[in-house]
């Protein structure tokens, strides 16, 4: 019976988990750019300037950004510590 590597199993962990961060904040980002390019979305402030509505990021977006910060600088980070000691 074969030994399991712990450390490279929990390495290849991190980097997925980062990963599956790392898309979801992207994501949030396209979506918060494209409803920032819907003219629906602006409206003109007292000085005549246009600027964005509230409702252009969404209460849950924010929720899941800041949620999946602690997962994506963790793992993110024992995942590119790792890898640099793994190409010295």
């Amino acid at each position: 019976m074969s030994e399991v590597d712990v450390i490279r199993v929990a390495w290849i962990l991190s980097g997925i988990i980062m990963f599956i961060a790392l898309s979801v904040k992207i994501r949030i980002f396209i979506k918060i750019y494209q409803r920032s390019k819907d003219p629906a979305n602006y409206h003109t402030n007292y000085f005549g300037k246009k600027v964005l509505h509230s409702t252009v990021v969404s209460k849950f977006d924010l929720m899941i950004f800041f949620g999946t910060m602690p997962f994506s600088l963790i793992a993110g980070a024992y995942f590119i510590a790792k890898l640099i000691n793994y190409l010295r």
